[in-house]
């Protein structure tokens, strides 16, 4: 608490006339940024009104959001595991969060005939699980720093993207 007091400027005192405990300092600080990662999801998807660019936009951003997050690796094991709970709870809440948020570009997009019909729900949740363990490959890989890897990383994304979304079999009808 004194080091977030001392940054800030102010008097320890002053911390705790908004905060209870630093349980809760933490708790806010975390809700915060699962609410601005939210936050430029939605921003990222609402640049289109096509499903297929939104979910692409979606799994884009949650990569560049989670490569920003990198400074985490700073948080001590020590006070990660103090505030653990905390930390599981958050994330709880924006698994279900991004999951019902890609749930709907998904519903859209099979409603407008641009999806086959599938199990929405058990798509969306595969799609975010997915990409949470590919996070947090990214977030635990050290070839990751550096921009040029991960513009290349990008890029290998963009492709299974685009083969997720159109896949290798040929249309019926089209020349081979």
């Amino acid at each position: 608490m004194e080091d977030i007091a001392c940054a800030a400027g102010i008097a320890k005192s002053s911390i705790y006339h908004y905060f209870q405990s630093k349980e809760e300092v933490f708790s806010a600080v975390v809700a915060r940024e699962a609410d601005l990662m939210l936050g430029s999801l939605n921003a990222s998807i609402g640049t289109s009104t096509r499903p297929d660019e939104r979910l692409s936009a979606f799994v884009l951003t949650s990569v560049r959001q989670f490569r920003a997050l990198r400074n985490l690796d700073a948080v001590t094991k020590e006070t990660l595991s103090e505030f653990l709970p905390l930390v599981r709870a958050e994330r709880d809440r924006l698994w279900d969060r991004n999951c019902a948020l890609l749930a709907g570009i998904i519903r859209a997009g099979v409603e407008g005939g641009e999806f086959r019909p599938c199990d929405v729900d058990a798509v969306a949740h595969a799609i975010v699980g997915v990409m949470q363990r590919l996070c947090s490959c990214l977030l635990s890989d050290d070839s990751a720093e550096t921009e040029e890897s991960f513009q290349r990383f990008s890029a290998e994304l963009a492709c299974l993207l685009d083969l997720f979304l159109n896949g290798l079999m040929a249309r019926s009808g089209a020349s081979s």
